[in-house]
């Protein structure tokens, strides 16, 4: 069955990412590094204030801790890795399978999200919120929506990938591509700064881009700057969008697959 064939490829991530310990290390330890510098950061920025833009401290706290994972995640160096399997010619292989190309890729995607939440995620929030400080969200049914927004912001961000990543078909400059996606994801999506402290000409080019999407409306909703009939709303955005890179991403993968066969696979 399909499913079942699936479940094996998100397995076969997982095991692949767990066995590398040591750039899991690398990886978390560069995670917790750049929250404190982060934190202090914005705690210079604060100053005496309790509240900036709407966001008091603890929410800012929360926002560095959860914002820094989740950008770890969502430039997780797919570009890099469709580029290898076109150098090597693995990419032959993979079109050859049974199950389709994108889904195949998308599968593995959960294995190295659950490998990433048990070496790097999980670790660097116990950590940074034990020093740092916790927050929880007032309404329970807010973790159902962080839960709803997280994944479709995790898929959002692997048609962005999927879709830049295509291009290496085009190019071998990898390395550009990615420095690329990550500059648009690191400025546009809120890692660096709260899409609240934009201001408002930046806020509505921010808007109608699906970057906001892959890491602010997550956050937002479970700290509560996006709260009441601005939760559905944002989720049904978010929704829209996975739809729409979703058609894009199929399309420009239909070309990109005739570029392959005219260099001979």
């Amino acid at each position: 069955m399909l499913f079942n064939k699936l479940v094996e490829v998100a397995k076969m991530n997982m095991k692949s990412n767990l066995s590398y310990v040591f750039a899991a290390w690398g990886a978390f330890m560069s995670n917790i590094v750049q929250i404190f510098v982060f934190y202090y950061i914005w705690m210079a920025v604060y100053g005496g204030h309790a509240l900036l833009n709407g966001v008091n401290k603890e929410q800012m706290v929360m926002y560095i801790i959860l914002s820094r994972i989740l950008y770890t995640q969502v430039t997780w160096n797919f570009i890099y890795v469709i580029a290898e399997k076109i150098k090597t010619g693995e990419i032959a292989m993979d079109l050859l399978r049974p199950i389709d190309f994108q889904l195949y890729m998308y599968t593995g995607r959960f294995g190295d999200i659950l490998a990433f939440g048990v070496m790097n995620a999980l670790p660097s929030l116990l950590i940074s919120g034990l020093f740092l400080g916790f927050y929880f969200p007032h309404n329970p049914i807010s973790y159902l929506y962080f839960f709803l927004s997280l994944v479709m912001a995790i898929t959002i961000s692997f048609f962005v990938e999927f879709w830049i990543g295509l291009l290496t078909f085009y190019t071998t400059n990898s390395w550009g591509l990615s420095t690329f996606q990550e500059a648009l994801v690191s400025f546009f999506s809120g890692a660096l700064v709260p899409l609240a402290f934009f201001p408002i000409w930046l806020r509505h080019i921010v808007d109608i881009l699906p970057f906001k999407d892959m890491i602010y409306t997550p956050i937002a909703i479970y700290l509560g700057l996006i709260k009441g009939s601005e939760v559905p709303y944002s989720l049904i955005t978010q929704f829209v969008w996975v739809i729409l890179m979703f058609v894009l991403s199929r399309l420009f993968f239909k070309s990109a697959i005739k570029k392959v066969t005219v260099q001979g696979g």
